[in-house]
């Protein structure tokens, strides 16, 4: 550790190549590494059975490295521009490389770009049609001053790779550990006649709906309906799914959970009023008190205190009343 501008600026950390294992991250990817817009276009074109749906597809060995640095076998992966889905290839790739459990999330605004998304990730689990060669570099170590003191170690590593591979019978032919691109490397070579494997996983398509709060605002969306927003208050309070329907005989009635009630007063064209003359909303006392939501409340603190009431006002806009 060492403080930066003399001693009057910050602290830094200092870490030696020499004293850590692996490779650093830098910010200089080279191609050969992480492959390139040629050779995601090339992927799809395998995919799609000779299309290019997508203009500005990713690599899947870039989503490869970037998922290696970032992601643990259990994390989700949040895609905002999902495009061809590059992300949700490569998160699969890495669970059946593992057995990892990562999981993603895709969001895609065009709903051309979307069909393109959709029909990527199925054929990514499900497995496509393809006949040809493909090689898979199974082992890679970049050759730096440090790794070289270990090459020993390494070729050994690389040597296990490579006699797995072969044993496994995956593969038409698995390469000797080598040096390529300036790694370490063992590559193998399958072949496929009519159909390449998919990598297993499935996928659920949704589609968002309108927002629940009105644009720029705290207030409901009310447009929503009704459903929508009692399951956004019981979430809200609970952070549980509501799965009690409305009934006939307490239809503000929500659920209760861990010995709380919850109920929302609410009528959709008009202010509700929690008073002493709509107590009859309430089916009775709870263990842990009970939760309100209505517009006004004609209760004081104290009152509200000794019934074991909390009181919470709907956010709406009021003045449209």
């Amino acid at each position: 550790m060492y403080f930066t501008d003399g001693g009057q600026g910050g602290i830094r950390k200092k870490t030696y190549l020499g004293n850590v294992e692996g490779r650093l991250i830098t910010n200089l990817w080279p191609f050969a590494e992480v492959d390139s817009t040629d050779g995601a276009k090339k992927e799809l074109k395998e995919i799609f059975e000779g299309a290019i749906p997508f203009d500005t597809p990713k690599p899947t060995r870039l989503i490869d490295r970037i998922l290696d640095i970032a992601v643990e076998p259990g994390d989700i992966v949040m895609d905002c521009f999902a495009g061809s889905g590059t992300t949700a290839h490569s998160v699969l790739k890495a669970n059946q490389k593992d057995g990892g459990d990562r999981k993603f999330v895709l969001l895609e605004q065009d709903p051309d770009i979307v069909e393109t998304t959709q029909k990527r990730v199925q054929k990514a689990i499900s497995g496509y049609g393809f006949s040809g060669t493909k090689t898979e570099r199974l082992f890679e170590v970049k050759l730096t001053a440090n790794t070289l003191k270990r090459i020993a170690d390494l070729y050994e590593d690389a040597k296990k790779v490579y006699d797995e591979a072969r044993a496994s019978g995956q593969y038409t032919k698995v390469r000797q550990p080598t040096v390529k691109d300036n790694c370490l490397v063992v590559e193998a070579e399958k072949c496929y006649d009519g159909h390449r494997d998919g990598l297993g996983g499935a996928f659920d398509m949704m589609e968002v709906s309108i927002p629940l709060f009105v644009e720029g605002t705290h207030y409901l969306n009310e447009e929503v309906g009704e459903t929508e927003l009692r399951r956004y208050v019981y979430y809200t309070e609970t952070h549980e799914p509501l799965t009690q329907m409305r009934s006939e005989d307490y239809p503000y009635w929500l659920d209760d959970c861990q010995g709380i009630g919850y109920y929302f007063y609410y009528e959709p064209n008009s202010l509700t009023t929690f008073s002493r003359e709509t107590l009859y909303i309430l089916k009775g006392r709870m263990e842990n008190g009970i939760v309100v939501y209505a517009d006004i409340c004609e209760f004081s603190e104290e009152e509200l205190q000794q019934m074991g009431i909390t009181f919470r006002q709907i956010p709406r806009d009021i003045r449209k009343f």
